[in-house]
């Protein structure tokens, strides 16, 4: 059973300034670069090459790699990160003592981490100029002088359990942050539903047997083809291009996204605990850095 929490990272601006729409990717690479510098022993260029890769924090956060003896992805040498890092992606004009949020998604083992990403945030929010205020989870902060509290209240969680409720939905989806959806080798400019979906399920399926102790087991195979049913009604989706600077690799790299709202139908109701549980999981490529935050908007039932 997939399991994780969402924390909310408060932060005051200790100065004005003006932030760009792709706030994710500055935090995102500071933090990754900042963790690195704090845990890692042997200052390895290369995780996968590290005898230490299975119990390193820097590598199972950063660099998730498939055991030697997994069930599964034997042939590839990375899998999903346990985190997701998401500030607004919009434009801000902020003033000195400004209160923004900053989520963090830890899934499964990851939120035995906290300490260390209160820490290296602390660090890089400092180097940013900006303070943070409070670490809450359920709007209780966790911050205790120099410690944290880890929250004793339930994960969130998501079984995957398909009941055979099939009540037809009309289901407008929103993009709150861009949308990179790779289906059969190619970037889809416009999202179908088909894709969107089992592109969540293949990403909560690995996260599970990485980071939740889950046996690796795809229960979704019986569903696939009612997802061909499921046809776009309308849209609304702006394309752009972001660019992020690559510490490890010392280079900038290009993402592309689509952001806006589609609207589909016939959505089946066994399908929407999935479609919720996508704004706090995010789906497709670089999820890390806060793209693919789908949000459930509008929902009605379809004629």
């Amino acid at each position: 059973m997939l399991y994780w929490k969402k924390y909310d990272l408060e932060c005051i601006s200790k100065k004005d300034r003006k932030m760009g729409p792709f706030g994710s990717n500055v935090l995102r690479g500071k933090f990754g670069a900042e963790f690195r510098r704090l845990v890692c022993i042997r200052k390895a260029s290369d995780c996968i090459k590290c005898m230490l890769r299975t119990s390193c924090p820097y590598a199972i956060i950063f660099e998730t790699s498939p055991p030697p003896l997994t069930k599964i992805m034997r042939k590839y040498e990375t899998a999903p990160r346990p985190f997701v890092i998401y500030f607004p992606f919009k434009n801000l004009s902020l003033a000195e003592g400004d209160k923004v949020i900053i989520e963090l998604t830890l899934i499964g083992r990851a939120n035995e981490y906290l300490p260390y990403f209160a820490y290296c945030f602390s660090n890089v929010l400092r180097s940013l100029d900006f303070e943070i205020n409070s670490l809450s989870f359920n709007g209780k902060n966790l911050f205790k002088g120099d410690g944290i509290d880890f929250p004793t209240e339930d994960y969130n969680y998501l079984k995957f359990d398909l009941d055979e409720d099939l009540s037809p939905f009309l289901v407008e989806l929103i993009l709150e942050s861009p949308l990179r959806l790779v289906f059969n080798g190619e970037v889809l400019d416009i999202p179908q539903f088909s894709a969107l979906m089992r592109n969540f399920f293949r990403r909560i399926v690995l996260l599970d047997y990485f980071h939740c102790g889950g046996d690796g087991q795809y229960p979704f195979k019986d569903v696939l083809s009612m997802l061909d049913e499921v046809n776009i009604v309308s849209f609304s989706l702006n394309e752009g291009i972001f660019e992020r600077f690559s510490h490890r690799q010392r280079r900038r790299i290009p993402f592309y996204g689509v952001m806006g709202s589609v609207k589909y139908k016939p959505v089946f109701a066994f399908l929407l605990p999935y479609l919720r549980a996508m704004r706090e999981l995010h789906v497709g490529k670089n999820t890390t850095f806060g793209f693919g935050r789908v949000a459930l908007g509008s929902l009605s039932v379809a004629g």
